[in-house]
Order: C-alpha cells, then structure tokens, then sequence
C-alpha cells in the first residue's frame, strides 16, 4: 500500500534524479512518452553539469539520498551488463562513510539494549565513532575485564528508513517494468529482492555476530587470518561487542613494505582463501573493501565487519568451479555446454555462434597478471553477450562477483603481476576432483538415507494406487492418452517403481554394511529396472 510517506520520498528521490540528470539517458527509451512530462513535472527542472561525467553525477545522487542508496549503489556496481565501466568504477568507490550520529545517543542505545548502565559495563566508552556505515557505527570501549572491544550500534531509526526506502524500490522496480522496453533482461524486482535480503539481515546484530563466530570456528587454527571473539554477553539485536584487533591499512603498500610483509605471498594467501571460503565453506566474506581488512607486522589478516556473508549452493559452486576452469582451459564450448545443460540458456541458442562470442571475449584475458587485465570489463562484456542470446545473470551469484571484483582490486594494488586464475586453480581443480570421487557419492548417498528411508514406506501403496487407477481405466475404455497405450504406462511405472526401490534398497545396504556384493546386486537390479522403464527409443 502506497502511504503519503511512500509518495513523499518518491519525490525526495524523483527530484534527486533530475536535479543530477539521471533520466537523460533513459527517457527516450520510455514507452510512454509523456511520462517525461510528468517526471518534469513532479521533479522540477534539471540543474547540472552536463560535462561532468554521469558516472560521477550517480554517485553523488546516491550520496545524497542516503546511507539505503549507497548500499544499494554498491549491490549495482556488480551489474557491469547494466551500466559501462566509467559507471561500475564510480560505484565501486561509494564506501559507507556516512555522517555519524550522536554518541550520546549510543550510549543510551547500548544502555537501553543492555539493561545497564554503561558505566557498569565498560570501565570506558568512546562516544566518538571510530566508523560509521549505512546500517550502524563503531565506538571503542574497554570492558570491565580490561578487555579492548568494539561495540558497533544500530542507527536509531534504521529499520523503518530501511522499510520505506524499498517499498519505493519496488514501486519503481514496477513502474521500469511497465515503461522500459526489454526490462526482463533487467530483472529489477529480483535485484531489489537480494538487496532487500541483504539489508534485512544487516539490521539484527545477532546475526552478524553468529557469522562472525561461524566464520572464527571455522579459521580459528589458520595463520594467515585472524577474526576476532564476539562477546555474546553483551550483544544484542542492536548492539554487538566484538573483540577490538589493529593492524596496519591493506591499502598501504608502502607501510606493509616497510614492516616486512612479503606481498606477492601475502596476495596468493588472500586469493587461496577467499576461493577456500567460498567453494570448499560455501561461505564467505561479502564485502572484502579496505576498511574491513587490516594486516598485522607479521603478514597475517586480520578482517572484520560480518554484516554481508556470501552463501553459495552446491549448484552455484559447480556451474562457478566448472566455467571458471572452461575459461582457464580455454576451452569455450565446455562453457556452451554448461549453459545449455544448467537450463540458464534458452533451448533455441546457437551454441556454435555463442562460443564464437565467449571465445573473442574471454580469450584476450587469459592467462594474463591481474596488473594487465580487469574482470569487471571482462565481466561486463560477457554479460552484454549472455544478454544478447537470451541468457540471465543469475541474481545469487551477485555477491560472489561483486566480491571477486572487490579481490582484484586488492591484488591489484599489493601484486599486480600475480595471475589470480592460476593462483585459484588449484583449489578450484581440488574442488571438481572430489566432487568426482566415490567418497564425495557415499558422502551425498549417507546424507540422503534418512530421507529415502522416511519415504521407503510409502511406495507399495504409491504403487498399489497408480496401478488400481490404471487397471480401472482399462476396464473403463478410458486410457490414459499415452503413445505407448495404458499396458505400456502400467509396464514402465511398474519397473519405474521397482528400480526407485532397488536403489532404496542399494542406499540402505550401503549405509548400514558398506559396499558388498548385495550392494552390487542391488545396484544392477536397479539400472535394469530403470533400463526398461526408460528406453533409449523414447524421445
């Protein structure tokens, strides 16, 4: 329901867009074509300056319309299919540096969240932020303990700011769709969709603080990065106190060199554990900007800020590991295949002309250092060619790509010359070689048994009603409108049924005895059954 808040800050925003002349480019392209007329109505006359770059004019619109826009800037500037590279690169610099908010203020929050007074809680409390983002900012405080802590603080407000401010989004989502020729192409209801996911789990702290445990569990025996304690004690859905850690600027080469750290093997450690988190965990760090990351003397990593994790499907990572590796190989007709079998390409693609496309795209990349290449053209190039075949970017794997590109920036600037591709290869190849294994298919099968055997009862009587039903067909005249006539359905769900339960069988046999010659029996009984049912004639 559209309120007259809603309606307000849809004009907050219309104005913004035409104060920065960011409808130019897209007006002309509006079915409607009075539609124009009223955004010159509603948001007034455009004042700017139109040898300023649009990218920039973006940029400083989503600065202005707040800490939600700048979040979503960021989420855009991963759709390189959608804008070019000036554009991407002008998102790519919008940080969460947003004014702080009173620290009086967050110290009567943290009171009011902890039931306390402050002064019994820390035996000092910073009021002057030492970070503030979009969502919360940091203050530095010691515990009672003597322990140094972060406690990071929800802004007051945030959440019905947050709510408002995508409704809008969605309204507008909307409206793009109705007005803009091609918009599917676009999906905007899907993009504010992730946003609207990634925000909504920013604004409980607890959440975040339960990744960063995740996270510390997970690498608390790894030397090259280091995640600091949550102090669950004093965390809350608006507060999280957090273990303080220092350390020098990823972004400072010259001190890092200074200290000693040894770059190139400092930048093949950030490559192998992103790709570790992200395909061997499913889990990873989602917003891998300067800010989160710091560097001990000894060339250890120390990261923080938990709010944005990446979780990727077992599906997600095999269509990732087996492209990427396609790339690496150049072999560009794996990709076709990949796209065509994964069912993300339409079945009417020319799969000769596609590969044709994504070799004169990616070849040029290939084997290269990272000093002398950039995915994000890279990536924006072949998006504009998925596009044109019909293929959709896939909104999950947004945060893996805006993160990836997030990667290469920093290894940019720390070892320009390192090939991130070879450096992740064979992590990525270590991946596809146990996904492969009989380890990896007993694993998946021991994992499944619990369900098969819940559904194991069931199939007499599935079959025992399929078959009544077609017996009572037959008797009726009625048929069941196959190719094959009724006595062929009921011959194919019979061994259907039969082989579905001789791999039941297989599964449990497995599970409870190991591999064994009933194993095997069962197993040959089971791809006979199946053999029948399914014949190689049927189309």
């Amino acid at each position: 329901m559209i309120t007259v808040a809603h309606l307000r800050r849809l004009r907050e925003i219309i104005r913004t867009i035409r104060k920065y002349g960011l409808d130019e480019p897209y007006t002309g392209h509006l079915s409607v074509p009075f539609l124009a007329s009223i955004l010159n109505f509603v948001g007034g006359k455009a004042e700017f300056d139109d040898q300023q770059p649009y990218g920039v004019r973006l940029r400083e619109a989503l600065q202005e319309l707040g800490p939600i826009f700048i979040k979503f800037g960021q989420i855009m500037s991963t759709r390189p299919d959608l804008f070019p590279e000036d554009v991407i690169r002008e998102l790519n610099v919008l940080q969460d540096q947003v004014l702080p908010f009173s620290g009086v203020q967050a110290r009567q929050i943290v009171e009011e969240s902890l039931n306390s007074p402050i002064d019994s809680v820390f035996s000092s409390f910073d009021e002057i932020p030492v970070a503030s983002a979009s969502v919360a900012q940091a203050h530095n405080a010691v515990l009672r303990n003597d322990e140094q802590v972060v406690v990071k603080v929800l802004r007051p407000g945030i959440r019905d700011q947050i709510n408002l401010d995508i409704q809008v989004m969605y309204f507008l989502a909307r409206l793009f769709n109705l007005f803009r020729p091609n918009s599917e192409n676009y999906r905007p209801r899907e993009l504010v969709e992730y946003f609207e996911n990634v925000m909504l789990n920013s604004l409980d702290l607890t959440v975040e603080a339960a990744n960063a445990s995740r996270f510390r569990n997970r690498f608390g025996d790894d030397d090259f990065i280091y995640v600091p304690q949550v102090s669950w004690k004093y965390t809350r859905s608006d507060v999280m106190v957090l273990e303080r850690v220092e350390g020098l600027s990823i972004r400072d080469v010259d001190e890092l060199q200074e200290a000693g750290v040894d770059l190139q093997l400092f930048s093949e450690n950030l490559v192998r554990t992103f790709f570790v988190q992200a395909f061997h965990d499913r889990f990873f760090h989602g917003d891998l900007h300067p800010g989160n990351l710091f560097v001990s003397d000894l060339g250890q990593l120390r990261v923080v800020d938990f709010g944005i994790m990446g979780i990727l499907s077992e599906i997600d990572c095999k269509y990732l590991v087996e492209n990427i590796l396609a790339i690496l190989r150049q072999d560009y007709q794996r990709v076709v295949d990949l796209h065509i079998r994964s069912g993300w390409a339409p079945p009417d693609i020319s799969a000769q002309e596609f590969e044709i496309c994504i070799r004169s795209v990616c070849e040029q990349y290939v084997n290269r250092p990272v000093g002398e290449i950039s995915s994000g053209r890279l990536m924006g190039r072949l998006f504009r060619v998925f596009r044109e075949f019909g293929i959709v970017v896939q909104p999950q794997l947004l945060l893996f790509q805006k993160t990836y590109l997030n990667l290469e920036g920093l290894v940019k600037t720390l070892c320009p010359e390192l090939d991130i591709g070879e450096t992740a290869r064979p992590i990525l190849e270590d991946w596809a070689r146990k996904q492969a294994s009989i380890s990896s298919l007993s694993e998946k099968i021991r994992t499944e048994t619990p369900y098969l055997l819940s559904v194991a009862p069931e199939i007499p009587r599935l079959a025992h009603t399929v078959l009544s039903y077609i017996r009572q067909s037959q008797m009726q005249g009625q048929g069941m409108g196959s190719i094959h006539g009724t006595g062929g359905i009921s011959r194919e769900l019979f061994f259907t049924l039969l082989g579905s339960a001789s791999l039941i069988a297989v599964v449990v046999d497995w599970s409870g005895d190991g591999f064994g010659f009933l194993t095997l029996l069962l197993g040959v009984a089971a791809a006979i059954c199946l053999r029948i049912a399914w014949p190689n004639s049927r189309k």
